[in-house]
């Protein structure tokens, strides 16, 4: 509830320019859980199509900023929580802890987007499409949490095993 509070006290350019280093942090961080060479195709393309989904969302707010403030120089508000770019990410346990990050990225995003739509209305549906693909990235974050964690109820012994041994996988 704190973001959404923090969001009624500040000015659209404020929120825009969250809006969109938000973005450009998701797709860092989303590029960084697959930078490993070796992890199955499978996975890496789960998170590189997520990485492009946050580049589209933060062009289309990049334009949206340009057209109601003249340029592209946004600022990035302080006071509203902090989003992570990249964890260390060796273990399952430090998979659990990166993808617990990242669906709280995605949890504050959609907040954010569904503030916009509700606030802003001439642009009402860019928002809530973006809103929609955020619980869609949360969704899909969760369920790969769900399965980490259920591998980890499963054989408890594996929270330290690398975390590119449970991606490595021949089909």
């Amino acid at each position: 509830m704190y973001v959404y509070e923090k969001l009624k006290t500040m000015p659209l350019q404020d929120i825009l320019g969250y809006a969109i280093a938000s973005e450009e942090a998701s797709a860092k961080f989303y590029r960084h859980l697959v930078k490993d060479e070796s992890i199955n195709e499978l996975v890496s393309h789960r998170f590189q199509q997520m990485a492009a989904d946050e580049d589209v969302h933060k062009k289309a707010l990049l334009c949206l900023y340009k057209k109601s403030f003249g340029d592209e120089n946004y600022k990035v508000p302080e006071g509203l929580p902090p989003f992570e770019s990249s964890i260390h990410v060796e273990t399952i346990q430090n998979m659990i802890e990166a993808l617990t990050i990242a669906m709280e990225n995605e949890h504050n995003a959609q907040k954010v987007y569904k503030f916009l739509a509700h606030h802003q209305k001439d642009n009402k549906q860019l928002f809530k499409r973006l809103a929609l693909m955020e619980k869609g990235h949360y969704e899909l974050l969760k369920h790969e949490k769900e399965a980490f964690e259920e591998d980890i109820i499963e054989n408890p012994a594996i929270h330290t095993t690398p975390v590119l041994d449970r991606w490595r996988f021949n089909y």
